[in-house]
Formats: structure tokens, C-alpha cells, sequence
């Protein structure tokens, strides 16, 4: 946020992931380049953003926090754009969306990730089977 002062800006009137991305894209100082803690030098790395890390906090901060401040003032084409960018983005890769994976289960975009990890969340670890759709479409 300090390298980039226009990101919060540029996050109130969110129109494409790619106009976000270029502020997401940042490096470490060189101190952190040769560093992994305070005074103890390690291997030199590119202290980069990875393309991996940068999607998580695209799916898990950056499209929330859009969303819900669209829906605070009622701004329902950033919505959409929104919405439509978890479809442009991959599925996420965790131990959650695993789960479904292993059971032939296999989501095709972000959307469809978060969908499935709200699944989890709300209705298996609490084990509130018989109210789930997907549970009730499997059983049919």
C-alpha cells in the first residue's frame, strides 16, 4: 500500500483485475532480497510477489473487499465486475478444494473454489448434510 498510494483508489472504482494487478505486482527492498529474518543473511532471492500468492489475495482480499464496498453503495456494475473476475481467475489449490477434487468434484475457476469452500464451511464441518444441495443432488 505504501509503494502504491493509488491502489485504494483504484480498489473504490474496480473495473478489470488487470488494472488491479499492476499495483499487486511489488518487490522487496534489496535488504530482504539477502534476508529471511533480521540480521541473519540468506540465500539471495527475487522477493517477488509469486503468481500463486498474488491470486490468493486476489481471491481471498482484494475481490471481497470490491464486492462489498459495491454493495455498500449500491454500485451494481462493479459488482458484476467482480463477480466476473473470480470466473477469470484459476481455482484455488488447498486442502479444502482437494477434498472435492479426490472426490471427482473439480472446480473450473475461483467462483466455483469459493463456492465449494463455503459449502465446507457452513454445511460438512458442521455436518448439516441433509440441508446441502450438492448432498441432496449426489443422494438422488
Amino acid at each position: 500500500v505504501i509503494k502504491s498510494p493509488q491502489l485504494y483508489h483504484e480498489l473504490l472504482r474496480f473495473t478489470s483485475l488487470d488494472r488491479i494487478k499492476k499495483y499487486l505486482e511489488i518487490s522487496v527492498s534489496e535488504y530482504w532480497k539477502s534476508h529471511y529474518v533480521f540480521d541473519k543473511k540468506s540465500n539471495l532471492r527475487k522477493g517477488e510477489l509469486g503468481q500463486a500468492s498474488l491470486q490468493v489475495m486476489l481471491i481471498n482480499a482484494v475481490l471481497p473487499f470490491c464486492f462489498f464496498y459495491a454493495k455498500e453503495n449500491s454500485n451494481y456494475n462493479m459488482m458484476v465486475a467482480v463477480v466476473e473476475s473470480f470466473y477469470l481467475l484459476k481455482s484455488e489449490n488447498n486442502k479444502i478444494t482437494r477434498y472435492y477434487k479426490e472426490s471427482g468434484l473439480i472446480p473450473k475457476n475461483a467462483f466455483q473454489s469459493q463456492a465449494l469452500i463455503h459449502l465446507y464451511q457452513n454445511y460438512c464441518i458442521k455436518r448439516k448434510c441433509l440441508n446441502c444441495r450438492v448432498f441432496n443432488q449426489i443422494i438422488k
